[in-house]
């Protein structure tokens, strides 16, 4: 029970203000993360998760460097990070599978995972990048791809997906993101050919043929995924934007 105690002190401190560096956020998610790895109840689970992500989200903020060394002249963006528009807090299984719920479960298993992960990103506004974002559908898509299982609980394709282990599941998560200045989907249209270096090392290639916007990853296999053109530039204005996909871009794995 010992995780537990550490957790449970964690936890009033924070509420008391008395948490003042990331670090220490971070070692909060880790107990409630480690305490539930431990076979405790998935109930438990969830409610040890949304307390410390929550204290994440309220802490990205508040506790990341300054974002005031804006270039002259250059517009200024907002910190909104990602987290909050994935509504971590919040996130549930649900039949919606237009949505981001097993991406948001899949990311925040890494950052309790590993406090030191690069997928730490997404809660730092002051971080600029652009992410493609797999919808729900997209991981079902490629549960079926990989087992030629195709489950229609969001729960059995988030544990089928998880099972790759955390490693591969940070991989993969990093393959979405592109690090600098967030690229709107008019740019995007407009680098048809370039090459986007990923955080995760690799690059994807972007491709639009006039009325597709396609991603070409490093996986020979399986079909590549298109942007969905009617919802991209999500979190526009911020440091950080966002474009869902219909299927889940996959660097070459081990």
């Amino acid at each position: 029970m010992g995780i537990l105690r550490d957790f449970c002190d964690y936890l009033p401190r924070f509420l008391q203000g008395k948490l003042t560096t990331l670090r220490s956020i971070q070692s909060a998610l880790s107990c409630g993360a480690n305490y539930c790895s431990k076979g405790n109840s998935v109930k438990l689970k969830r409610i040890l998760t949304t307390l410390t992500t929550a204290a994440l989200i309220t802490s990205a903020v508040a506790l990341s460097p300054s974002a005031n060394a804006q270039e002259e002249g250059e517009t200024k963006l907002g910190l909104n990070a990602l987290t909050n528009v994935l509504d971590v807090a919040e996130y549930q299984f649900d039949s919606n599978l237009a949505d981001f719920d097993i991406l948001t479960y899949l990311a925040l298993d890494v950052m309790g995972a590993k406090p030191k992960s690069a997928v730490w990103a997404l809660a730092d506004g002051n971080v600029k990048m652009t992410a493609f974002l797999p919808t729900d559908r997209a991981f079902k898509k490629l549960v079926k791809a990989l087992t030629g299982t195709s489950y229609v609980r969001e729960r059995k394709i988030y544990l089928a997906v998880r099972a790759l282990g955390v490693d591969t599941v940070e991989n993969v998560l990093l393959y979405h993101v592109v690090l600098g200045a967030p690229i709107l989907s008019e740019a995007a249209v407009a680098a048809n050919g370039a090459d986007l270096t990923t955080a995760e090392g690799s690059t994807i290639r972007v491709a639009f043929d006039g009325t597709t916007l396609k991603l070409r990853d490093k996986d020979t296999k399986r079909v590549n995924p298109n942007v969905i053109l009617t919802r991209v530039d999500i979190n526009e204005g911020n440091n950080q934007v966002a474009h869902p996909i219909n299927g889940v871009l996959l660097p070459r794995l081990n």
